[in-house]
């Protein structure tokens, strides 16, 4: 669990918060010692206490040679970790209902990946109130971060730790815990209508969040300025808006929920809600408008007193529904002090838009953009569009002039001077104003090659039910899809939910094959009807198992293998059986279970290829334990999911496993993926629920940079398919932005889903060729593809990134995460982000020494 905390670093209302915490003179700092000052005790400054834990020898000492401020600062020097972490802590009681900033000055040296901070219980569970980890660099930087204790507990600690890869020293000095009470982070009072876009007089793109038919029209009659929303709904179908979250603060004050409507048919039921952005602690509407519209159009409201967000931040959601066919108009929407008269939120609707396929664009298309504006006031001044990487720089902009009158709108056409492949973001600016109106994301990316889908690498997690998803995994070089939880046509409580009763999903699956993508299919999910009379409630709802019946099972798997004889030849036995919300037996089950679906699937098909027993590096003990009950021995290729696998040690983890009677058995990373950020800049990212925190996301820059590298290390380690986790589409994102998937909740593709379509454009198909870590704690791993040798090359943390002579052979060229070319210069540059050195064949020898000699001085 990430534990009862509103993470909100890196947010716009963080940064806010910090600032008032920094302003309020209540606003002590809880800890004793917090610039490490003697005496010492175990060589821990006094108020501090050890607590290293695993295969980790520590060395806590006061250092005077480079302190932050005062006489001293902590040393923590790890002299070698295996398991663990290097770490210590002060007692502290945390409040609930407090919002808490814990800033540190850090600096390190060696192999130091990262320094975690946590306000957290102290036995177990080790339920963390708020926690973050930070990047140290040689020199002294702030790590903040802060949140909201939802919950009380008076055996808490800020806790500080690291986890050396093998040996590091982090320093730490001018430590600072601040509690602020709620009413530090209240927001200003709305002065009017909060409720940017809901004149609906641009396209639906960046702001909202969709799910249903609902579409921007020309509307003669509509309330406010010339277009409504109209919404079509299906018999018995609903469909929702969502705008982002809204920073303002309630303060108990009367607020006016308005919005305009008719209907045709139905009779349609229209609800808008507005939900604090807390879920955790504040899960009720704060407030609510439920009506029923007519024909005509006709104004409905309702004005409530608003209670204080937890976090300073509510939503809005929109649901019309309809027993039967129905079509709802919706317009003029405003949450407001001044009553239920319509005032736009801001003089300019405005949007941005592209014909390209989910944003895509190959690198010979011109980038065509349109501009969508609607003036509620005169607009008499320029607008730029300026274009940035996903590394946030400019590499392009155009100005347009701009004159309308109240109430006029243009569609303006822009060719963006963009150059080069990869990510892109393009924010319409008013003059002078640093916060853009209008966003949108783009892609350049390459037409897939023409790879023959047996010899792919590229895999995903794709919704095969989806036209559109398939679309998409075609136009970025795919050639593979895992059924998962994207679909899970092929789980035994979706083909069987009843005995005998058996349902296939063939139009999905000749969807697949019509479009040439190769299918791996699942063997998961126990119905209800078949599970042991002696389950536990949570395994039966999961469908976890374990089965009631043998026999049973084979029969599902039979009869599904035999359905698909010929379209789905690839099968994967379970998911992560090591993980009980997966399955619910051990290792010696796992292994029978196998034994099963093997003798069963071969029946149906003698020519299908089976896949065991998809786990996980990082749990050696478990995978040994399968290993040793013979769940390899009926299946042709071991399955794996190289979750956190980022560095070599656990791929040759995997090399032991997969070295059987003397050959090495074949190997597919069947998922692996990440959480990161919208790439969107100006939306604020404020939800806070239980699946906001356990997903954690990552910025985007560091998901660009691991999505490569697990694919690079899975591939160089010999791994023969790489399926990235995951490609559908997450329904409703809005007002969360952090996901998995490679789709922003626009439906464009996120950064890191660029970066890895180009590395399939780059290297498909791919064979390994060994993974190097340097003494530089520089990697380099190495691929062969079919007339090229590449090296995929990063530094391990910031510490190893900095300039290396490397003498690169004749012809070698050198391309960033995003394909685009490197100059000999920019090449000797190492940082976290991977670059491509290609090498013709023969000269491989000459890579691999350029590489160790750069490395190894």
């Amino acid at each position: 669990m990430v534990g009862r905390v509103c993470l909100l670093i890196r947010t716009m209302l963080a940064a806010a918060a910090v600032a008032v915490a920094s302003q309020s003179p209540a606003a002590e700092n809880l800890l004793q010692n917090p610039g490490f000052e003697p005496p010492t005790q175990e060589g821990l400054a006094h108020g501090w206490l050890p607590n290293v834990w695993g295969d980790c020898d520590t060395v806590f000492s006061l250092d005077a040679t480079d302190a932050h401020s005062g006489q001293t600062s902590q040393r923590i020097e790890c002299l070698r970790r295996v398991t663990g972490a290097s770490q210590f802590l002060q007692p502290l009681e945390v409040v609930a209902g407090k919002r808490y900033v814990v800033r540190l000055w850090v600096r390190a040296e060696g192999d130091v990946p990262f320094v975690g901070a946590a306000l957290r219980h102290n036995p177990p569970p080790y339920t963390r109130h708020l926690s973050g980890t930070f990047e140290p660099g040689r020199e002294w930087e702030l790590f903040e971060l802060q949140g909201l204790a939802l919950e009380s507990d008076d055996n808490a600690g800020l806790y500080i730790w690291f986890e050396a890869t093998g040996s590091g020293t982090v320093w730490v000095d001018d430590a600072e815990v601040l509690a602020l009470g709620p009413e530090a982070m209240s927001g200003p009072s709305p002065e009017g209508n909060v409720i940017e876009g809901g004149s609906f007089e641009v396209p639906l793109a960046h702001r909202w969040d969709l799910r249903g038919d609902a579409r921007s029209v020309a509307d003669p009659g509509a309330p406010d300025g010339r277009r409504a929303l109209r919404i079509d709904l299906a018999a018995g179908e609903s469909a929702r808006l969502t705008t982002p979250c809204m920073q303002f603060n309630g303060g108990n004050e009367a607020l006016t929920l308005a919005l305009s409507a008719r209907a045709q048919g139905g009779p349609a039921e229209v609800r808008a809600r507005l939900r604090w952005a807390v879920r955790a602690g504040q899960s009720e509407e704060a407030h609510e408008l439920r009506f029923t519209p007519g024909e005509r159009w006709e104004r409905f409201s309702a004005t409530r007193e608003v209670a204080p967000s937890l976090n300073g931040a509510y939503y809005l959601t929109v649901d019309a529904a309809a027993e039967g066919p129905a079509t709802v108009w919706v317009d003029a929407l405003s949450l407001s002090p001044a009553g239920a008269e319509y005032v736009p939120a801001a003089p300019v609707e405005a949007a941005l838009t592209a014909e390209a396929f989910a944003g895509v664009f190959a690198p010979e298309e011109p980038k065509r953009v349109r501009l969508h504006l609607y003036a509620a006031r005169a607009l008499d001044e320029e607008i730029t569009v300026r274009v940035r990487d996903y590394l946030e720089r400019t590499v392009a902009q155009v100005t347009v002039p701009t004159r309308l009158e109240a109430g006029e709108s243009l569609v303006r056409e822009i060719a963006l001077p963009l150059r080069g492949m990869g990510a892109f973001r393009a924010d319409a600016h008013l003059a002078g104003r640093a916060e853009p109106v209008a966003s949108m994301v783009l892609a350049v990316v390459p037409r897939p090659k023409d790879v023959p889908s047996q010899r792919s690498v590229i895999g995903g997690h794709f919704g095969i039910h989806s036209p559109w998803q398939v679309r998409v995994a075609r136009r970025l070089g795919y050639r593979w899809t895992r059924i998962h939880d994207a679909s899970h046509i092929t789980h035994w409580r979706t083909v069987e939910p009843e005995p005998g009763q058996w349902q296939f999903f063939d139009e999905q699956v000749d969807r697949a094959c019509d479009a040439g993508l190769m299918i791996l299919g699942e063997f998961l999910r126990v119905p209800q009807w078949a599970m042991a009379e002696d389950a536990p409630a949570d395994a039966i709802a999961r469908g976890a198992g374990p089965y009631r019946d043998e026999r049973e099972f084979q029969e599902y798997v039979r009869t599904v293998v035999r359905h698909y004889r010929g379209r789905i030849d690839h099968w994967e036995i379970w998911n992560e059986p090591y993980h009980s919300g997966f399955y619910g037996g051990n290792a010696e089950d796992y292994a029978q279970m196998v034994r099963a679906a093997s003798e069963a699937a071969r029946e149906a098909n003698p020519r299908c290829t089976l896949l065991a027993p998809c786990i996980s590096p990082n749990l050696p003990e478990w995978v040994d334990a399968t290993i040793a009950e013979g769940a390899l021995d009926p299946v042709d290729i071991f399955s794996y999911h190289g979750y956190g696998c980022r560095t070599a040690s656990k791929y040759a983890l995997l090399q032991d496993w997969v070295r059987r009677n003397g050959r090495v058995m074949e190997h597919w990373n069947t998922e692996t993926g990440l959480s990161a950020d919208s790439f969107y800049r100006f939306t604020p990212d404020l939800l806070e629920d239980s699946y906001t925190r356990w997903l954690r996301a990552g910025p985007v820059e560091e998901a660009v940079h691991d999505t490569i590298r697990y694919f690079a290390l899975s591939m160089a380690a010999g791994s023969e398919r790489f399926f990235y986790y995951w490609n559908s589409v997450e329904a409703g994102m809005l007002p969360r932005l952090g996901s998995m998937s490679i789709y922003e909740w626009d439906r464009t593709i996120r950064p890191h889903g660029v970066a890895y379509a180009i590395a399939a454009w780059l290297l498909d198909p791919c064979d390994g060729a060994g993974i190097e870590p340097y003494n530089s704690r520089v990697t380099a791993c190495y691929l062969r593809t079919d007339d090229r040798f590449v090296a995929v090359v990063w530094a391990d943390s910031k510490l190893s990134s900095g300039r290396y002579e490397i003498d690169l052979p004749e012809g070698a060229q050198v391309l960033d995460v995003m394909g685009n070319p490197l100059s000999r210069a920019e090449a000797q540059n190492v940082t976290k982000s991977p670059m491509y050195v290609m090498v013709d064949r023969m000269s491989t020898t000459d890579l691999r020494r350029a590489l160790r000699e750069a490395f190894e001085r």
